[in-house]
């Protein structure tokens, strides 16, 4: 019975009243899992048939949300289309969205396990205890065997303490871990965490769509005014102001409809600097993406409303408010 078991893990959650007059028939799910979070009817089908092999990448971004303290996540399929121009939109997350955000590579899971556990620990020195049948999701794992193998590569890195304990095992960081925190939340470079990079075609066919999409989604996820480079006055080089741009953006948008080759360099420069990159491209122009970047969970839109309500919501699931 749908309610009486967590749809993403499948274990016994603590259900509760959603009350968020979104109208979008939410279930609410507390789960020592996956955290916690509502999720649709619709979804919860999505994960049980379209999505069922990828469950855990779900789960980790639940129970990172929860641990992060942020407003509880509120999960919608992939395939329910939100009313174009709903103010709310940017207010749910996609599953496939939360499942690309999931990190691709093992460093990413490792930094993001480190992340979890500063932020369980509250200050140096606490332990945190880590349940192993509850708590893999807090390593990006798939299961307790692969959180129980992240957890040793971290203390193997000299960045975690392990400890045997009757009820799991104690989890606390070292002076090195701490030391990772800082380089991954204090950047040596300035970065304005409301500016967003704008890479895409500057030419006058679509222009006016590409563009709308893209302010209206970055506006309704409360970021300021895009940066895009044709649209500002300076004095200069044009390639001097778009790489200071670049290092200070707190993410990019690259549009690779028509595949300019200016907005493949810029995409590859941000993800050089380690800085999120959400790819999108009109439906026409998906199969001509280029190899690499079709490796992406690129946004594939078809006009500028359906653009707009896609990317804020990826805005939503990858980078947060």
């Amino acid at each position: 019975m749908l309610g009486s078991y967590c749809p993403i893990c499948r274990s016994k959650p603590t259900p509760f009243e959603t009350n968020d007059g979104f109208n979008r028939g939410l279930l609410g799910f507390d789960c020592d899992v996956c955290g916690r979070y509502e999720m649709s009817e619709e979804a919860c089908e999505d994960l049980a048939k379209t999505f069922k092999r990828e469950g855990f990448k779900v789960s980790a971004f639940s129970r990172s949300k929860t641990i992060a303290k942020r407003d509880h996540p509120r999960f919608v399929t992939s395939r329910k289309v939100l009313q174009p121009g709903d103010p709310k939109a940017h207010q749910f997350i996609g599953v496939d969205d939360a499942i690309a955000a999931f990190p691709a590579a093992i460093g990413g899971r490792l930094d993001g396990a480190l992340l979890n556990l500063a932020a369980l620990s509250l200050k140096p020195g606490k332990m945190v205890v880590i349940r192993p049948h509850l708590d893999y999701p807090i390593a990006y794992a798939e299961d307790l065997e692969a959180g129980a193998f992240l957890l040793e590569q971290l203390s193997n890195k000299g960045l975690l303490e392990l400890s045997p304990l009757t009820d799991g095992r104690g989890a606390k960081l070292t002076v090195d871990g701490w030391r990772r925190i800082e380089e991954l939340t204090l950047p040596s470079t300035p970065i304005d965490p409301r500016s967003v990079f704008v890479a895409m075609w500057f030419a006058a066919e679509g222009r006016d769509m590409r563009e709308r999409g893209i302010r209206t989604a970055i506006e309704k996820a409360g970021y300021s005014e895009p940066f895009i480079a044709d649209r500002v006055d300076f004095l200069g080089r044009i390639d001097d102001r778009i790489i200071a741009e670049l290092r200070k953006a707190s993410f990019v948008v690259a549009d690779m409809t028509s595949h300019r080759p200016n907005v493949y360099f810029e995409a590859g420069f941000a993800e050089g600097l380690g800085k999120p990159v959400i790819y999108t491209c009109h439906q026409d122009d998906i199969e001509q993406c280029h190899f690499d970047t079709r490796q992406q969970n690129i946004v594939v839109w078809t006009d500028a409303d359906d653009l707009s309500e896609r990317l804020s919501r990826r805005i939503g699931a990858v980078i947060g408010p």
